[in-house]
């Protein structure tokens, strides 16, 4: 299952709303088939530093396959730096839930870059072909 970080802005907003965003985000994700990885989980204790909020966020989120950005990432330091060590690390990033569909389907072939003949025989299995 395709582990996906949610990222938006926590810092200066009111628990419930931070809390609501979140949840039906990490619900969606879930009813997706991925798994949700929710920041608030992660760092569990609303009384922490933005430092070590932030440690435990970009630790959780080197270990996901995507980021999924809510729409008020762009009123927040946190989420931007996590924006950013994503794209540094390779890890997709997308604000369309169904942008990670694409992950979903293909969450059982493995296939390295540059390796066009394991592409083809996947594709010929999954097709039925002998060829």
């Amino acid at each position: 299952m395709k582990k996906i970080y949610i990222a938006g802005k926590v810092t200066g907003l009111p628990v419930h709303e931070v809390s609501m965003k979140f949840g039906t985000a990490q619900q969606e994700l879930q009813e997706k088939g991925f798994k949700a990885i929710n920041p608030l989980e992660v760092v569990n204790n609303w009384k922490a530093t933005w430092e070590e909020a932030m440690k435990k966020c970009i630790r959780a989120l080197t270990e996901c396959d995507a980021v999924y950005l809510l729409p008020c990432y762009t009123d927040s330091p946190g989420a931007k730096l996590e924006i950013d060590i994503a794209h540094k690390l390779g890890i997709p990033v997308c604000s369309n839930i169904d942008g990670f569909l694409q992950f979903r389907i293909n969450e059982n072939v493995e296939v390295s870059i540059g390796d066009p003949e394991k592409l083809i025989g996947t594709i010929k299995k999954r097709k039925g072909s002998n060829q």
